[in-house]
């Protein structure tokens, strides 16, 4: 009997350690499976992770080549739109994959224009918000987004962060200013209206421009004025030439004017109400705009002036320039100088007198943290030493970090950030109970998958930038066309634009049965978000983009 008692006593005391050894197996980060090369995950893009031992640390990372016209860099809104939404890494991703996007059109000299779409196959988060003073998730400093400039950057408020123009250069922008003479919209007649802003509330006897990514609509009060203007391209930044746009519609004193993917909308009250009152519909008007820099006797970086940047981020650390690491810019920052998890952008090479890129890749780096004796996260002076030294990188800028650090590639989350987020110890194998945003608490044994954890405990964000694969302009030009009569065959959705990516004007219940007409347009047939998509005027002033397996003619 007493025998019978030992062996038990043996078995269940082995069994409690073969459990505490798996579990502690688990709990670590593997480093057996870890990349030992690079590896292709898309057109021009490959992955990479890297195992640092001293100190340890797990880092991610993609790059693109910067010449592979079969890839470009694109940026995330969370929500689509700049002013109200938060949102996930890999939702962001998920969201703007299939979406159409202004990167080139199926030329050999990929002539920009809407239609090609986007394959996301690496993402990561982007630059800071204020999560105490502003719950709605505004990011800082500005942004650009598939060429409209979204958010203007503040006027002297440092370096202005990552960008890349149409010309396939990337670089890091200086200190710069919007001058108001240098914001402008050419009235028909001639004469020039400057605006104050852009997706910005408009205040009194003040002019602001909103575009798509602002809001669905404008957030103005019944004063003033309001054109709503459809643009044949994005509102980039430019000075000489001008992005052009036909008035389509005027509503005085009644706000709340939607934006559509290819519309802006000019808000005025005061001098511009006047200026704006006699438009017609079919006016053509012009916008241009400029920025400039802050100190016109210093060195000025690569597109100092940001002429058709196609994609931009704020940021905070310009840690590595020319190869030099800029210590200047962060050894008196607390924020850089303990280690964390990390998120920055780099490339490699450098400039020509003209201006032309010499480079090879864009990188995109995230250091995971919090993990002790398994990635401790780095000091800004570590990750410039890692994009210095191991990836040969010349110029990087740091994003938000923190439990905000995330990689998702082709839709899987990469990186640890249950422990970004929650501060692991691995001294601690115990079972924990823990809830990420949105969901109820459940418990999260640590066997359970990394891709799992991972998925469950990103942090919502404000937006992010993309590595995306260009998928070709896809369009129906056989099964219907501009003025053909339709009507609705159950429940019908009007978006702002062709694709589920876009928000929902207005909806058609599946008990109306109502008539419209295809109105003229270059995208008509178009396929986007996994469907083929027409632009209609459903009558009462309602137009907008529905699917064609939700019509019949």
């Amino acid at each position: 009997m007493e025998y019978n008692k030992i062996m038990r006593f043996r078995i269940l005391i082995s069994t409690f350690l073969l459990a505490m050894t798996l579990a502690l197996l688990a709990f670590r980060v593997p480093t057996d499976n870890l990349d030992p090369a690079w590896a292709a995950v898309g057109q021009g893009i490959s992955y990479r992770e890297f195992r640092l031992s001293n100190p340890p640390n797990h880092v991610y990372v993609a790059r693109m080549e910067a010449k592979n016209t079969q890839a470009t860099l694109e940026t995330s809104i969370a929500g689509g739109f700049i002013a109200t939404d938060r949102e996930t890494v890999s939702s962001m991703a998920e969201r703007y994959t299939d979406a159409i996007n202004y990167w080139g059109a199926e030329t050999p000299s990929r002539t920009p224009a809407w239609g090609t779409r986007n394959q996301v196959v690496a993402a990561i988060n982007g630059s800071y918000w204020d999560i105490r003073n502003d719950p709605e998730g505004v990011p800082y400093n500005g942004m650009v987004q598939s060429g409209w400039y979204a958010k203007r950057f503040d006027d002297c408020g440092g370096y202005t962060g990552f960008g890349w123009d149409i010309f396939r250069r990337p670089f890091i922008g200086g200190d710069i200013r919007h001058i108001p003479d240098k914001q402008l919209i050419r009235l028909p007649d001639g004469s020039t209206l400057i605006f104050q802003g852009i997706n910005i509330p408009r205040g009194e006897d003040q002019t602001v421009l909103y575009t798509p990514q602002y809001e669905a609509m404008t957030p103005t009060s019944e004063t003033g004025i309001e054109v709503l203007v459809e643009m044949e391209r994005p509102l980039l930044i430019l000075p000489a030439s001008q992005a052009k746009g036909i008035v389509r519609a005027i509503h005085a004193h009644k706000g709340q004017t939607p934006i559509p993917f290819d519309h802006i909308v000019i808000s005025a009250q005061g001098a511009g109400e006047s200026a704006l009152a006699a438009l017609q519909p079919g006016d053509s008007i012009g916008v241009s705009q400029e920025l400039s820099p802050c100190n016109p006797g210093d060195p000025t970086p690569p597109n100092s002036g940001w002429n058709k940047t196609y994609a931009s981020l704020g940021g905070h650390f310009y840690f590595l320039a020319n190869g030099a690491i800029q210590y200047e810019d962060f050894q008196n920052n607390k924020g850089a100088t303990v280690p964390d998890p990390r998120t920055a952008i780099a490339f490699d090479g450098g400039y020509t007198p003209d201006n032309q890129y010499t480079g090879q890749y864009v990188y995109f780096i995230v250091v995971d943290g919090r993990n002790p004796g398994f990635s401790n996260g780095m000091t800004i002076e570590q990750l410039a030493i890692f994009a210095r030294d191991t990836l040969s990188a010349t110029y990087a800028v740091a994003q938000d970090g923190g439990g905000s650090s995330t990689m998702v590639i082709n839709g899987e989350v990469k990186n640890n950030t249950y422990c970004n987020n929650l501060i692991c110890d691995h001294h601690l194998f115990l079972p924990l109970i823990h809830s990420a945003p949105g969901e109820e608490n459940r418990l999260l044994m640590p066997s359970q998958s990394t891709q799992s954890r991972n998925a469950a405990y990103q942090r919502w964000v404000a937006n992010g930038i993309m590595m995306v694969e260009i998928k070709p302009l896809e369009q129906l030009t056989t099964t219907l066309s501009a003025g053909d009569i339709v009507s609705s065959t159950g429940r019908v959705e009007v978006r702002l634009g062709p694709g589920d990516n876009y928000a929902v004007l207005s909806e058609i219940s599946a008990e109306t049965l109502r008539y419209g007409h295809i109105v003229a347009h270059t995208l008509n047939g178009i396929k986007a978000k996994n469907a083929y998509w027409w632009k209609i005027d459903w009558g009462e002033g309602l137009i907008g983009w529905s699917r064609q397996e939700e019509l019949h003619k």
